[in-house]
C-alpha cells in the first residue's frame, strides 16, 4: 500500500469512474479490474493525464506534508509553443469524444 516507501509518504492511486475496489490493486484480480475501467484524461484536447508524474508528484508532496498547501496548475499541452499555446490559441489536434460526433470546436 505505500508507494513512496514509508507509512508517512502513502500514495494512493486516484480513483478511475466505476471503480468500486482498493486503490492501491494489491491482488492480481483487482489489478485487472483496474485496468479495465482505463484511465480518463484530464484534459483530452492537451493529453494531460491523471496520472502523469507531475500529478503524482504534487499529489505525494501534499501526502507527505499535509501541513503545507500544494498548488498544481497543470499548463502542459501537446504540441504547444511559446506563441501558439501560451500567448495565443492553438487547436486541438484530436477532439474529446462527444455524443454527436460533430466537428473539433475546441482550440
Amino acid at each position: 500500500r505505500y508507494y513512496l516507501g514509508s507509512a508517512s509518504a502513502q500514495y494512493y492511486r486516484p480513483s478511475r469512474a466505476g471503480y468500486k475496489g482498493g486503490r492501491a490493486c494489491e491482488a492480481p484480480d483487482l489489478l485487472q479490474v483496474w485496468q479495465r475501467q482505463s484511465a480518463l484524461w484530464l484534459n483530452s484536447a492537451c493529453h494531460r493525464s491523471l496520472y502523469s508524474y507531475q500529478t503524482r508528484t504534487a499529489l505525494a508532496l501534499a501526502v507527505q506534508y499535509p501541513h503545507i498547501a500544494v498548488t498544481y496548475l497543470p499548463l502542459a499541452c501537446t504540441g504547444a509553443s511559446i506563441p501558439d499555446g501560451l500567448f495565443g490559441s492553438q487547436r486541438a489536434r484530436e477532439c474529446p469524444p462527444t455524443k454527436s460526433q460533430s466537428a473539433c470546436q475546441g482550440t
